[in-house]
């Protein structure tokens, strides 16, 4: 009774369970006829009640201990809290006082049982767990820079109860609470050591997430996917089971690697119904923890398969391999047969290169191979295989407390560069490097830079990631069943942002723990542990759509009778392998073998979506369309003209209508739908047959780059880059910073920085003289004479009415219209245009030395020295002495030649059409030129008039 009742304390067992537990101690409850579970006694065997991976709770506290985390104290208060919860001698009874407590005043389960005084043995009809474990000795350990007092031993008993564990997360919280330990710190042992969420985090669903739990499920059956082969020779103990498995291909053959407790096995899968070995390589350790992954040198044009292992299980030393597979046959029409070892021993053929318990999980790319220990602090090992594929070359590693590395997957050009993500167990986040300058030439130990992370979420283990093959978005898998998928969009992989979370269609009613998976094209397969393979299509990665399922684990035979029961612990199909040319794919189940499974297309791509398109009330434009028929989201497309680029402006929709707030005068849209096989896209859809849009009159909350047809009735908060062509009727509240084409008739209340070009003065104007001059000419003098002279000459015809009181102290850079009544008493610079009705007291004795830039009234009894830069108004008396050697000017269009900027310095001061000048655009100084003629010639017609109606 006393073990019975403890075992309800350990939550993490299901009543089923604790049945076959009860039955095995008390035969008499067999007569229930429930099936005992292997799975039970071994996953109570493996003990993965923690996340120490074959490391030992001594070494794992040191650890922090040494990066500055973690007090001796602390530690030792960690240790005591575990071992008051464990037996000495059984990592699984229960210390008697605690069953004595579970048991006291409660009901007896299952009648009157009586109670067992004695037990032969161990609970689950075996020895204990360690005691066929074999650890390193002090010199092997010593070798490898491992603490042989401390590591590697098995630690299953570590924190295994609920109790246990609850007592850790009183003390964690409590050292918080006096600020004795940091958040991260404490988070990392919670994570690490099973403990689930530390603290309550509310809702992890991402803001805008269009799912958080099972996802839908489109199939019956096994969905797309079908059994076309397996295998399955091999026997599986709490020491040895299968594990990781990948993919070679040569010629016309096909092969799969698959890991076990005894090493490497290569199958021939060529024909997939009937699969079978052609070599086993024996390896120590790794009864639980080995995988492999390949890697194509290219300078030889050979494969090579790199095979870690972490553990003792089963015996032996885990270390890491290098496998030649270039002896393996390619040929058709030749195969190997049945464990003929084609592969030799040696450096030549297969060679064990040392990195002992790193090899939990591998990774190779770019011709880099990362080995993952999964250990808090190692980080990932990066090895160069380019200079030795048989003797890889130790780069530098990721460590670093909360840096354990558990796996890692590689995304390549992204804009340019290649990154590494890493699952980091404990630290519940994934971590991206830029490894794009990783080579054979990368410095030893250089840490390469950690350019971003996504946000920790408590309670979880970051196991392992897969991003798509667009690089956009990343899915990862938390082992600890918190959160189970999580799916974060990388477009900025400096800033990942977290879209979704999501489990399988049955986790509400069987929760099976996923572990590793990959993705091919826009389908996510994944090993779910006892939920065997499942696929989704994740063309909305949004809403990831469930698609299939083969039970690798409760029924592997595939007829329909479950053998197992799901009980959300660590067993059933380990890992996957997606790309063999074939397209078969390979699952490894821990106990059920290897497994080839076929996967076909669940459904046709989608129809093009009929559209319809109106305004609403607030004039924005709507769009709305049937559902399609198995599409799994929708996107729309927007462009602002006729034949002009589309652009995506919603996508991953699952709603049936969008609606666009900014959209052009003449929008044109086209909507698509999408699922996992293609894209049906519907055609253009505009205003074709209405193609005047009524303006909106709501005004925009950002200025148009395009002036509007229509003024709005309600002013922009800002002011537009060009002038509307229609005035506003209300002021603006600051003046514009352009001129307007028609001015207002409601007064500014401050003076624009720009001139008016009305032609009429304001209705009320100023008051009071401006305090700087103008720039421009006054259309309309005012009354009050100004402090200062204006730069400019009035176009008045009447003189001022307060004309000065002296003569001004220099000339005047412009003609007088009228003569001043007090003679100068210096010579003028300039002509005057009106003669004098008095001749000059002194006239002048000497001919002038420069031509006139004004054409004289009358001719000149003395003819110049040099010729006039201008045409003379009327002829000479006396002919020229040199003829003008350019011709008079004359404005033409360039006729078709390209419109340059005239050289300032080519054009000043020659206006003049000739060979330099044609062609080009006459700079201001050429029109102010012209101007000041053409003025000129009013000037002197009006007084030739005027003169000759006098006379």
């Amino acid at each position: 009774k006393y073990i019975i009742f403890s075992l309800l304390t350990m939550k993490n067992l299901s009543q089923w369970a604790i049945l076959a537990l009860a039955s095995q101690i008390y035969p008499p409850l067999r007569s229930l006829q429930i099936e005992t579970s292997p799975s039970m006694f071994a996953m109570a065997m493996m003990g993965m009640k923690t996340m120490l991976m074959g490391d030992s709770l001594d070494h794992f506290l040191s650890d922090l201990i040494s990066f500055g985390n973690l007090s001796d104290s602390q530690k030792m208060e960690i240790t005591d809290i575990s071992n008051r919860f464990k037996s000495e001698d059984d990592p699984h009874e229960v210390h008697q006082n605690n069953m004595q407590q579970t048991v006291k005043g409660k009901q007896n389960l299952f009648g009157a049982v009586e109670v067992l005084n004695e037990l032969p043995g161990n609970l689950f009809g075996g020895a204990n767990p360690t005691d066929s474990v074999a650890s390193n000795t002090e010199e092997e350990n010593d070798k490898n820079g491992v603490n042989s007092s401390s590591r590697y031993k098995h630690s299953s008993e570590d924190f295994s109860t609920e109790e246990s564990k609850q007592a850790l997360r009183d003390y964690l919280l409590f050292q918080l609470d006096r600020e004795q330990m940091d958040e991260e710190t404490a988070e990392i042992i919670a994570s690490t050591l099973g403990l689930g969420a530390l603290f309550e985090t509310g809702s992890l669903v991402p803001a805008g997430a269009l799912l958080n739990g099972p996802v839908e499920k489109g199939y019956e059956g096994e969905g797309h996917l079908e059994r076309v082969g397996r295998w399955h020779e091999l026997t599986t103990d709490p020491s040895y089971f299968y594990n990781g498995i990948w993919g070679y291909a040569t010629g016309d053959r096909e092969y799969a690697l698959q890991c076990h407790g005894n090493g490497l096995n290569i199958i021939d899968i060529t024909d997939p119904t009937n699969p079978f070995r052609v070599q086993v390589i024996e390896m120590g350790g790794g009864g639980i923890w080995r995988d492999v992954a390949t890697h194509r040198d290219s300078n030889s044009g050979k494969t090579y398969a790199y095979v870690g292992a972490q553990g003792n299980h089963g015996g032996g030393d885990p270390d890491l391999y290098v496998v030649d597979l270039s002896y393996l046959s390619g040929d058709a029409n030749n195969p190997h047969g049945a464990d003929e070892n084609p592969i030799p021993e040696g450096s030549n053929g297969y060679l064990n290169v040392g990195e002992r318990n790193y090899g939990h999980t591998l990774n190779v790319d770019r011709g880099l191979l990362f080995v993952h220990s999964a250990y808090n602090s190692v980080g990932c090992r990066v090895f160069d295989l380019t200079e030795n594929p048989m003797a890889p070359k130790f780069l530098f590693s990721t460590e670093g407390s909360g840096y354990a590395c558990h796996d890692s997957s590689i995304m390549t050009d992204v804009d340019g560069k290649d990154l590494l993500v890493v699952s980091d167990g404990g630290g519940r986040r994934q971590r991206i490097w830029d490894v794009t300058d990783v080579d054979a030439t990368w410095p030893t130990n250089l840490k390469p830079t950690k350019i971003g992370e996504t946000a920790p979420i408590s309670g979880i283990y970051a196991h392992s990631n897969w991003a798509t093959e667009d690089n956009r978005y990343l899915f990862s898998w938390d082992e600890f069943n918190q959160i189970d998928m999580s799916v974060h969009d990388i477009s900025d992989p400096t800033n990942p942002v977290q879209i979704g979370l999501f489990q399988y269609s049955g986790n509400a009613i069987d929760d099976a723990r996923p572990h590793n998976g990959q993705i091919l094209g826009n389908y996510l397969f994944v090993a779910h542990y006892e939920a065997g393979l499942v696929s989704f299509d994740i063309s909305n990665p949004y809403a990831p759509f469930e698609i299939g399922q083969i039970e690798t684990y409760r029924d592997p035979d595939g007829d329909g009778v479950f053998e197992r029961t799901i009980i959300g612990d660590y067993e059933g199909a380990w890992n996957l392998y997606l790309y063999l040319p074939s397209r078969n794919i390979l699952v490894s189940d821990m106990r059920g073998g290897l497994f080839v499974i076929k996967a076909t297309a669940p459904y046709p791509p989608p129809d093009p979506p009929s559209v319809s398109i109106e305004r609403d009330g607030s004039d924005n434009i709507v769009l709305n369309w049937e559902a399609v028929e198995n599409a799994r989201g929708y996107s729309v497309e927007y462009s602002s003209t006729i034949g002009g680029q589309f652009v995506v402006v919603a996508e991953h929709m699952t709603s049936t209508s969008f609606v666009h707030t900014f959209a052009s005068s003449e929008p044109h849209y086209k909507v698509k739908a999408v699922n996992g096989e293609g894209v049906g896209a519907s055609s253009v859809i505009s205003f074709a047959n209405d193609p005047t849009i009524t303006p909106t009159k709501i005004p925009s909350l950002s200025p148009s780059s395009m002036p509007s047809f229509d003024p709005s009735s309600n002013p922009t908060t800002t002011p537009s880059i060009s002038p509307t062509t229609s005035p506003s009727r209300d002021p603006t509240n600051s003046p514009s910073s352009r001129p307007s084409l028609d001015p207002s008739q409601v007064p500014s209340s401050s003076p624009s920085h720009r001139p008016s070009f009305s032609l009429d003065p304001s209705a009320a104007p100023s008051t009071k003289p401006t305090a700087s001059t103008s720039m421009h000419p006054s259309l309309n003098p005012s009354v009050i004479p100004s402090s200062a002279p204006s730069l400019k000459p009035s176009f008045s015809q009447v003189p001022s009415a307060a004309p000065s009181k002296s003569p001004s102290s220099a000339p005047s850079i412009s003609l007088s219209f009228t003569p001043s009544i007090v003679p100068s008493t210096t010579s003028s610079t300039s002509p005057t245009l009106l003669p004098s009705s008095t001749p000059s007291a002194v006239p002048s004795t000497t001919p002038i030395n420069s031509p006139s830039t004004i054409p004289s009234l009358a001719p000149s009894m003395t003819p110049s020295t040099s010729p006039s830069t201008f045409p003379s108004l009327f002829p000479s008396a006396f002919p020229t002495r040199t003829p003008t050697s350019t011709s008079p000017l004359v404005l033409v269009g360039n006729k078709g030649k390209p419109k340059e900027a005239y050289p300032l310095n080519a054009c000043e001061g020659n206006c003049k059409k000739n060979s330099e000048c044609a062609g080009k655009v006459y700079p201001i100084h050429c029109l102010f030129n012209l101007l000041h003629i053409l003025f000129l010639n009013v000037v002197f017609s009006t007084i030739v008039f005027y003169s000759t109606t006098s006379i």
